[in-house]
């Protein structure tokens, strides 16, 4: 086929992030109950019973959030520091 017949250029690079960008909104919006739990968790509700507050979907956050920290850490050279506390693995004496 002729380069003018195509309908784009192939870009490997740019079809590398749009795959990424399309698999991340796909990964974190496949679990729909997970996102209905924590939506649910999290609205906060007068004595009423009305939404003061609307839920977010918090396991999206924090894994985001989570990205963010790791990619810092990553830019700077400094060890990533796990949120868990005690962290994981055999308890020390």
């Amino acid at each position: 086929m002729p380069p003018e017949s195509n309908p784009f250029r192939w870009d490997e690079e740019r079809r590398l992030l749009l795959r990424a960008e399309l698999d991340s909104a796909y990964i974190l919006d496949t679990v729909p109950i997970v996102k209905r739990k924590d939506i649910k968790r999290t609205t906060i509700t007068d004595e009423n019973g009305n939404i003061s507050q609307p839920g977010t979907y918090i396991t999206k956050d924090t894994i985001l959030s989570i990205y963010d920290e790791m990619q810092t850490a990553i830019n700077t050279g400094q060890p990533y520091q796990i949120r868990l506390d005690p962290p994981p693995g055999p308890p020390h004496r």
